[in-house]
């Protein structure tokens, strides 16, 4: 279709290079220096922005109802999550032993907190891209939910430890500010698709990416130490930044010429992968005979392993779903629904699987 055509190279890009760092973040038990298990907040807010970029592109092109619209958005979240976790009961990977159980695995999973996560972003979405058509308007949203977001964080948040991305701690407070941040992220990629969708990035805007994540990295590092943790919402900052410049790197035509070789097969691959690789991912990562290896060897027989697991459930879903849902071969308006974010594997018994970092 004419718009997957547009779009398709730098989107695909954007996904792959969000969910290649998602599943990074969670390495760390592999590599033999832990800290570079690392990328689950930019890789987060990456799948959010590029959702919001396919929601946006699939809303201009028709005038579908609220009711359908959903509808078809839950069915391509519900149907692989349906499958994918009914194995990991039956191979004994998660197990169900109470109603509570059940509904937290397949009606709002916390295996899978993105897919819960994007499906309470859909309504609010919908009304914003229906009723907002003026970049005042946009200005005005990301005002209210930056003022939300400061409220939160001052009024109730125990400013003692680094929160804005850590689930384990303060959650009644962590919870909301991250829904606002990634809305926030979701929201970019509509004013991205909307008033942005034909730049041209630049030189500088790769070395700006570059910089605003070591900016992130170093002010997180600092924080305890010489930045007090009452200042921590400052991470938000580079953490905005790289989204930005990673946008806009993603349209440098040396870039967009690199997606017209060889290598945008293996983009295009992982990108149509990213929902059942986020999902599987930590299946393999628990598998013993994986810790038994040595690096690299381990990090090798961990991404054949996913790969190979993420192909059998994206065919198994393919099958089930038809060519015309298939939620990762679906045109562009379809982008939001291969868009995983991160969740920890550290630990299946206190569920960490709801982490970004």
């Amino acid at each position: 279709m004419a718009a997957r055509s547009e779009t398709a190279g730098y989107l695909d890009l954007l996904r792959a290079v969000a969910i290649v760092l998602v599943t990074n973040s969670h390495l760390d038990t592999l590599y033999p220096i832990p800290q570079l298990g690392t990328g689950g907040m930019f890789g987060n807010e990456l799948f959010f922005f590029v959702s919001g970029f396919g929601l946006f592109l699939g809303f201009e092109k028709s005038n579908e109802k609220l009711g359908s619209w959903i509808r078809r958005r839950m069915r391509r979240i519900y149907e692989p999550l349906f499958i994918i976790a009914t194995f990991f009961v039956l191979v004994g990977y998660i197990q169900i032993t109470s109603i509570s159980d059940f509904f937290w695995l397949y009606i709002v999973s916390m295996w899978f907190w993105f897919l819960p996560a994007i499906a309470a972003c859909y309504l609010p979405i919908f009304y914003s891209m229906k009723s907002i058509s003026t970049k005042s308007g946009y200005r005005a949203l990301f005002a209210s939910l930056g003022l939300a977001y400061l409220l939160i964080f001052v009024l109730f948040a125990k400013k003692t430890e680094w929160i804005t991305e850590n689930w384990h701690v303060q959650t009644a407070v962590t919870f909301p500010l991250r829904m606002i941040y990634y809305f926030a992220a979701m929201a970019a990629g509509v004013y991205a698709a909307r008033y942005h969708r034909k730049i041209s990035g630049r030189w500088s805007d790769l070395a700006w990416l570059v910089l605003s994540a070591a900016t992130y990295y170093a002010f997180v590092a600092a924080l305890g130490r010489i930045i007090p943790f009452e200042l921590q919402i400052i991470d938000r900052i580079p953490a905005i930044a790289f989204l930005v410049f990673a946008y806009r790197s993603s349209r440098h035509p040396a870039v967009e010429r690199l997606m017209t070789t060889p290598l945008k097969a293996v983009v295009t691959l992982i990108a149509g992968l990213s929902l059942q690789i986020y999902m599987v991912h930590g299946f393999i990562l628990h598998l013993e005979p994986l810790q038994r290896i040595a690096f690299p060897g381990n990090l090798i027989v961990f991404v054949i392993g996913t790969l190979a697991l993420a192909i059998a459930f994206e065919k198994i879903a393919f099958s089930a779903q038809g060519a015309s849902t298939n939620p990762s071969r679906s045109n562009s308006d379809h982008k939001e629904s291969r868009s995983p974010a991160s969740t920890s594997v550290r630990d299946k018994a206190t569920l960490r699987l709801h982490s970004a970092e």
